[in-house]
């Protein structure tokens, strides 16, 4: 399944916005730490979805262009004053060369042709800019040696992983191997960190299934559902 058609409905955006994880606070407290010479007037939020990110950039940054290939999820994107939200192509955004203090992917890398969006990220960024880009893996249980986990991971790997797309192995392994490397950017650091939320078993599930592996799942396996096994195993 390819990005475009992931969204191109507009219940599945709907969803996706509604049961994603959220984004930890240390996430954009690392991001403007690594950020601190260049200014803040304008963040660029890349494949923003439905504008989870970017709300975020907007409590930080005098303005924030949003910008989705995805016109579905640009109908969900949540609004605040100083977000201007555009239809546009990663790899072709449209914008001023060198406008952007801050320029952020989040979740989304994976589908994009990494040399050219890292050229149209120079492009538009700053000499002082910053790029940041970031992914979540599967989640792990608080109690890792618990059953349930074994079950989530024969979900996510056996059950959906014949439905997963391409890039998704990207995701997998935290972006291994597509990063950029100092080729592309003066300086390049890695940070991994992990972060917890409380999730019910449903909403834990309908997490990986609104993602493109279970949207596939679930298209093909309409009258299957995930929940009863691993809520044997947590109740």
């Amino acid at each position: 399944m390819t990005f475009a058609k992931l969204f191109s409905n507009v219940g599945q955006a709907a969803k996706y916005s509604q049961y994603r994880p959220t984004y930890p606070e240390e996430l954009y407290a690392n991001i403007l730490d690594f950020s601190t010479g260049g200014s803040r007037h304008l963040a660029v939020d890349i494949a923003t979805g439905t504008g989870q990110a970017a709300v975020h950039l907007a409590e930080c940054y005098q303005r924030v262009i949003a910008l989705d290939g995805s016109a579905e999820q640009l109908q969900h994107a949540v609004q605040k004053p100083n977000i201007e939200y555009q239809q546009a192509d990663a790899h072709q955004t449209g914008l001023p060369d060198h406008c952007a203090d801050l320029v952020t992917v989040a979740q989304a890398l994976h589908w994009f042709r990494h040399s050219e969006f890292y050229q149209e990220v120079r492009r538009i960024l700053k000499p002082t800019g910053t790029f940041a880009a970031w992914t979540y893996c599967l989640p792990i249980l608080q109690h890792r040696q618990h059953p349930a986990q074994a079950v989530l991971c024969k979900l996510y790997e056996d059950t959906l992983g014949p439905y997963w797309a391409g890039p998704r192995r990207h995701v997998d392994v935290g972006y291994r191997g597509i990063e950029p490397s100092s080729n592309d950017f003066l300086t390049v650091v890695r940070r991994d960190m992990e972060s917890s939320q409380e999730q019910s078993v449903d909403e834990l599930v309908r997490c990986l299934t609104v993602r493109d592996g279970g949207y596939a799942w679930h298209i093909a396996c309409p009258s299957r559902s995930c929940n009863g096994r691993l809520t044997a195993h947590l109740s």
